[in-house]
């Protein structure tokens, strides 16, 4: 299966002059549009990987999480500062506890330790 814009499927039935609009006529046009074009094929995500996806999602979230909640400590009122700062040690533990759960998902999976290592190879890129 592919996954492909619909107005470049259109375009390329309008270049080859398949202007009517039937259903017979949508379907040979998609099927001679995969046939020349080969577009990418679509790969869904293996359950480790949308796992992978979700810790990180969420790692994202808490972290932007913490940086709103540092921001509003420098401008809260005196009174508030400490219900601030036991939400900020909440949020810090909670992204230890999610990297403690991708460092242990990465240590059980050798196909993505390859991906870690050769991604982690790059310049600039902290694993």
């Amino acid at each position: 299966m592919a996954v492909v814009n619909p107005a470049r499927v259109k375009q390329y039935a309008r270049a080859c002059g398949l202007l009517a609009k039937t259903d017979k006529l949508d379907a040979f046009n998609l099927a001679e549009f995969g046939k020349q074009v080969r577009p990418r094929q679509f790969e869904a995500k293996s359950e480790a990987g949308r796992y992978v996806s979700a810790l990180l999602v969420r790692r994202r979230q808490v972290e932007e999480m913490l940086k709103a909640e540092k921001s509003r400590l420098r401008t809260v009122h005196a009174a508030m500062r400490s219900c601030l700062e036991r939400i900020i040690e909440v949020l810090k533990e909670e992204i230890k506890h999610l990297e403690r759960d991708l460092d242990g998902f990465m240590k059980e999976h050798a196909d993505w330790q390859e991906q870690e290592q050769i991604l982690c190879s790059a310049k600039g890129v902290d694993g």
